[in-house]
């Protein structure tokens, strides 16, 4: 009998756990203002784990049992390290997250629309979520609001939903007065708590597919690298109510079961993969390059099939195809249908007038540092890098991973906010993340099979530290008599050394950005990813940004015009535009005057093209340059003075030591429209 209930507690107790935690999250707002709550939760939360650990424990004293689930049998370490994370989420998010607004108001309209109103008629959810104000919500050619996003993610939500109502309906029986409006705080806070779930079940899944190729700690490594180590808790979390973390976890669901059934498939394999393709499509649309694995796989039997003469089995791979995609598309269908009810087509774009695919900005949704990938995400940076190292051991799986994070790179950089307005990091790669994993996996292996590049690479961090530290001493950075805050010193380190070298994680974009423009990749930082219509720089005042190479110092002459002396000959400025155009660029400056001084003549050249020259003045005078768009392009553009001459003030004035090469000085630098300066 004592063996009968043991195995009833491990059966059940954690369901129950987990159904108590999800009622007590969604019906309990004061979790989210009052400090004793909040210990309480953590109480609770540690009990949870505990209790958890337990019933895995209780668990591997019946490897036998056919009775209990293999999901207890088979909980490992990390495993439950990851469910440990998730407590520690899921406390953040009650505390201080579950944000529900920008996309995520559209998402979540979907969900109450459906449920509530059984329509697709988001004019109410609309005017309760304050989304009516936007200039793009226009009743379509069916009367009804526009929403431009995937109706997948409400279906992921709905069970969450669903349990909320249920939850809320019975707190009224016992008294409650939380609404039964499908806006209150339990439903909300259901689905974000839904979206922190799906997270954490596609790490796991991330683990288990990765142990597939590699160690327990080498998957457990990447999975918790890449999860962590992304943008993926902040939309668990602070905005939960984006599509990211469903998507994520679908994705890994998806790769889960290719991986499982590549090699082996059959009627059933291909009915699963086209049904789950379809559910990523549903979750967010350009995660249909995902079918891009199964359909290169069933391409490539078909082929063989063909070539080796069994017609019986070429037609069976062709059925088995037409079935993959029948049932994509059977799985896609609700979107169809929603758009036909609120765009009064099958088939369309929402986003159509946002989409450029023309003019891509591919390296910026990378390298910028505006949201780019690999600079907010360094780890898949890494694990993209790994990708190559894993591509001998799996050519096509890694051939096939390399043509969708092309076009999905296509995709993002064709949308006119490639960087995705407010978002953390390069959200829109969410889908890739499973895919990232696999090639930090491959790197962290490497790694363990080459150790001396560890210890290399740790001696080498203490030699590069010496070195700035050097360098900080002979440029006065630190006090050389005094006692030094090592936390400024260290400060001021990183800072002298990302002016050298820029950010790494932003190779080899920035570094050719330099080599072009001959100034330091930091600078690709600040202006590779922004755009202006009509820039202007204060020389010598706040005129870091659009700064170039051959500059003096910042300056100010009595009357307080400040300015800076052009180095030698030459000196420019990088002004990046959002179009070419007919412009009129304003200059006042002067040149640099002295006894028999000859002419100073400036040529003027925008791009490498000689636009006009400019005689100058002694004294500080305002010219005006017409240049016609054909000069600029879209992105930076240089725009570089010459001087004919430029000369020493020590060898002309009588008493100066001054021995920099000076030729003109410039106050300011303005873009203007003729149309608007000239009627």
């Amino acid at each position: 009998m004592k063996r009968y209930w043991e195995r009833r507690i491990v059966y059940f107790l954690p369901p129950f756990l987990f159904f108590l935690l999800f009622n007590l999250v969604i019906l309990t707002p004061g979790f989210r203002y009052e400090r004793t709550p909040e210990f309480s939760f953590v109480l609770l939360l540690i009990s949870f784990t505990l209790l958890l650990f337990l019933s895995s424990l209780l668990s591997r004293r019946y490897p036998d049992v056919g009775t209990l689930p293999r999901i207890y049998r088979t909980i490992d370490i990390p495993i439950f390290i990851i469910v440990s994370i998730f407590l520690l989420l899921l406390f953040l998010l009650t505390a201080y997250g579950g944000r529900l607004g920008s996309d995520g108001s559209f998402y979540f309209s979907y969900l109450r629309s459906l449920v509530f109103d059984r329509d697709l008629n988001f004019a109410n959810e609309y005017a309760r979520l304050k989304v009516r104000a936007l200039p793009y919500i226009k009743p379509t050619i069916t009367g009804h609001l526009p929403n431009v996003f995937a109706i997948g993610v409400s279906f992921l939500w709905l069970p969450f939903y669903l349990s909320a109502h249920i939850a809320t309906y019975f707190a009224h029986i016992f008294g409650g007065s939380l609404p039964l409006d499908g806006f209150s705080y339990p439903y909300t806070t259901a689905c974000s708590f839904g979206s922190l779930v799906y997270g954490t079940f596609g790490v796991i899944l991330l683990y288990l597919s990765l142990r597939r190729f590699f160690s327990k700690w080498i998957a457990f490594l990447s999975a918790i690298g890449i999860w962590l180590g992304s943008f993926l808790p902040w939309y668990q979390v602070f905005e939960p109510f984006m599509s990211h973390a469903p998507s994520f976890f679908v994705s890994s669901l998806f790769l889960y079961f290719f991986l499982r059934f590549r090699g082996k498939m059959d009627f059933r394999r291909y009915l699963v993969l086209g049904a789950l393709g379809g559910l990523l499509m549903l979750v967010r649309w350009q995660n249909a390059l995902f079918l891009l694995f199964p359909a290169f796989c069933w391409l490539g039997d078909f082929i063989k099939s063909l070539k080796e003469g069994k017609s019986e089995e070429a037609k069976r791979m062709f059925l088995f195809g037409m079935l993959f995609a029948l049932s994509a598309f059977v799985v896609f269908l609700p979107q169809v249908i929603a758009w036909k009810v609120i765009y009064g087509r099958f088939f369309t774009i929402p986003q159509g007038g946002r989409l450029s695919f023309g003019k891509p900005a591919f390296f910026e949704v990378l390298f910028s540092s505006r949201h780019g990938l690999f600079p907010w995400s360094p780890v898949v940076y890494i694990g993209f890098i790994g990708s190559f190292l894993f591509l001998r051991r799996e050519r096509r799986f890694v051939l096939t991973f390399f043509l969708v994070f092309l076009l999905m790179t296509y995709v993002n950089a064709s949308i006119y906010d490639w960087w995705a307005g407010w978002a953390f990091g390069a959200r829109r790669f969410g889908s890739l993340l499973p895919y990232f994993a696999v090639g930090l996996s491959a790197f962290l292996e490497f790694l363990k099979k080459h150790p001396f590049l560890l210890v290399y690479g740790f001696v080498s961090l203490f030699i590069l530290a010496n070195i700035v530290f050097m360098a900080e001493y002979y440029y006065h950075l630190v006090p050389p008599g005094d006692v030094v805050s090592m936390g400024e010193a260290a400060a001021s380190g990183v800072k002298l050394l990302y002016s050298k070298i820029g950010n790494p994680f932003s190779y080899p974009a920035n570094l050719l950005f330099a080599l072009r423009f001959r100034v330091s990749p930091e600078r690709y930082d600040l202006l590779v990813g922004r755009r202006f219509n009509n820039p202007g720089i204060d020389v010598g005042g706040n005129d870091a940004f659009f700064l170039g190479r051959g500059w003096y110092g910042k300056e100010q002459d009595p009357d307080g015009t400040t300015f800076r002396w052009i180095k030698g000959r030459e000196g420019t400025f990088l002004f990046p535009l959002f179009r070419p155009r007919d412009y009129i660029i304003e200059l006042r400056m002067r040149s640099f005057s002295f006894p028999g001084a000859p002419p100073q003549v400036a040529k003027f050249l925008v791009n490498g093209e000689f636009t006009s020259s400019l005689r100058l003045s002694p004294a500080y005078t305002t010219y005006k340059i017409a240049v016609p768009k054909r000069y600029f392009r879209e992105g930076v553009n240089e725009v570089k003075i010459v001087l004919s001459y430029a000369i020493p003030p020590a060898k002309v004035l009588k008493g100066n030591k001054d021995g920099r090469m000076l030729g003109g000085a410039v106050d300011y630098l303005v873009f203007r429209h003729p149309e608007r300066r000239f009627q």
